[in-house]
């Protein structure tokens, strides 16, 4: 979840996805215990990242007007469509990531309280 807020505020502020992304995995990877994560976690923790970098498409965007022009949008319809249809399809993927961890996360937990 980290991840993904922190790729969205620098998207947000920013406006261009390659710099969200790059900046948000620059700042995750130094975060302490990020290199014990098991590949699946880092798999998630990537997931977010990019799920982050493409929300809240913005007239800052490059691929925003490259939508709206190709569509035939004008700014305030591609707003109410293609920002919110970006932003709801790359907040989606939270729920399938939770669930694809949430057998090991029940095994470590399992393991944790039997080696008390």
């Amino acid at each position: 979840m980290v991840a993904f807020i922190v790729a969205a505020l620098v998207r947000i502020s920013v406006g261009s996805s390659t710099v969200a992304m790059t900046m948000a995995a620059g700042i995750i990877a130094a975060m302490p215990g990020i290199s014990e994560l098991s590949p699946l976690y880092l798999a998630c923790v990537t997931a977010a990242i990019a799920g982050g970098s493409t929300v809240c498409s913005h007239f800052n965007d490059s691929g925003f007007w490259l939508v709206k022009s190709l569509v035939g949008m004008d700014e305030k319809t591609t707003l109410k469509t293609w920002t919110i249809m970006e932003t709801l399809g790359n907040t989606a993927q939270f729920p399938p990531c939770g669930l694809s961890t949430a057998p090991a996360t029940a095994a470590r937990h399992l393991r944790c309280q039997n080696a008390r």
